[in-house]
């Protein structure tokens, strides 16, 4: 800290505790969201709450490990993201700028340093784009999907900040007015219902 002063810096932003829950109120928050997927993701983009719908739409989060659940490595590792997402290589290449933007305060964070190792060696487009340095802003207001039950989903996401000074970031997929995006939703949760019974 004194060398950082010393040099007229800003101090680099204290290292993330791994925070595995979120409180009750908040997966309340979720859970009442029913055809809008929505997720819960930490300062190292791990997701640590969910709703139903994001389950259905990106896969069973109570089922995957802590590295599964991290949504830079599930689009880099996971076949079925590349299914998901009709261009791809233009949204893992902005969810990489946005994850260099975010985790740059935390250059000092042993966590961080093994984590891009690991997918380095296991993704060749990530080994390959992590070098270029590019920066983004989380500016993203749409998202196409292509889900194989239901065939194409249109979302407006909206990015939310948890004010309670724990980092954690709510992201929620709206499904867009005008497309029939909704009722998919209300078809694709119909059958999760059913097959639940």
């Amino acid at each position: 800290a004194h060398l950082y002063l010393l040099a007229n810096q800003p101090l680099p932003t204290e290292i993330p505790e791994y925070q595995g829950t979120i409180s009750p109120v908040l997966q309340h928050v979720l859970d009442s969201l029913t055809l809008c997927p929505s997720l819960v993701s930490d300062q190292r983009w791990n997701v640590i709450g969910w709703n139903k719908a994001a389950c259905v739409i990106l896969g069973d989060f109570s089922k995957m490990n802590a590295r599964e659940r991290n949504i830079v490595w599930a689009m880099f590792t996971e076949s079925k993201f590349k299914q998901l997402y009709p261009d791809w290589e233009r949204h893992a290449k902005g969810l990489l700028g946005r994850f260099r933007s975010t985790c740059g305060q935390y250059i000092e964070d042993s966590w961080l340093a093994q984590f891009i190792d690991d997918l380095k060696k296991e993704s060749e487009e990530f080994n390959m784009w992590w070098p270029l340095h590019e920066i983004k802003s989380n500016n993203e207001v749409y998202k196409q999907l292509s889900h194989p039950a239901v065939g194409a989903l249109e979302f407006e996401v909206s990015n939310f900040d948890i004010s309670d000074k724990s980092g954690l970031t709510m992201i929620v997929h709206i499904p867009l007015p005008g497309t029939d995006t909704n009722e998919k939703m209300k078809l694709l949760m119909e059958r999760t219902e059913s097959a639940d019974y």
